[in-house]
């Protein structure tokens, strides 16, 4: 089963439904519930504090309202239940914007999912980003985005390794503070990004 989660942060609704497939389980978490349900698509679960909708929107619907004075955010509190579901997949939507402590935050979350061995996506319009640990293949053909970019998740990357792209590198040291793994283009169909550590890995297509 793969879980399809729209957060309250910018977020193209055509982006989404091209994504749904049959099967999907999807979470609306609270203004992201509310862009779900305006634009006819019934979430299966709409979770938040609904500080920003009314929860009686979603009557009839099955809803967890988390208490405003929280130390989680509310996507996090989603993500969290989506990963008991055993998923085979997380799409995350409406987690980047104009809120850049919200959308850190996010991006960080994806390391719960990493490290429970499921593949989750923070996608909008012109970026899909994940955090990895060791071996990613990625095939041209496939990717999201002309460039690639890598960051490291927290710690230094000590042994970083990246072939088929335009600029590779074998057991480089990239440390948080400088650009060197930023807008890489793939040089082969298919490339290889490897590391011990956990990174950021950001396709991007603007």
């Amino acid at each position: 089963m793969r879980v399809i989660m729209v957060s309250g942060g910018k977020c193209d609704i055509t982006q989404v439904e091209d994504a749904i497939k049959d099967g999907d389980y999807i979470i609306g978490i609270d203004a992201g519930a509310a862009l779900l349900t305006d634009n006819g698509i019934k979430p299966d679960l709409c979770i938040g504090d609904f500080d920003s909708v009314d929860v009686g929107l979603f009557d009839g619907l099955n809803v967890i309202k988390l208490k405003p004075e929280k130390d989680e955010i509310d996507t996090e509190c989603a993500l969290i239940h989506a990963l008991d579901m055993n998923p085979s997949e997380i799409l995350i939507y409406g987690a980047t914007g104009s809120r850049m402590d919200q959308t850190l935050s996010s991006i960080e979350l994806l390391r719960m999912a990493t490290e429970k061995n499921v593949d989750a996506f923070i996608i909008d319009p012109t970026n899909r980003i994940r955090v990895a640990v060791g071996r990613t293949v990625l095939r041209k053909a496939d990717a999201f985005g002309k460039y690639i970019s890598i960051l490291p998740y927290a710690e230094a990357l000590t042994d970083l390794t990246m072939k088929g792209f335009k600029y590779e590198i074998e057991n480089f040291t990239l440390v948080k503070g400088i650009s060197r793994c930023i807008s890489n283009e793939f040089e082969a169909d298919t490339a290889v990004v490897d590391c011990s550590n956990y990174y950021i890995l950001m396709e991007t297509c603007d």
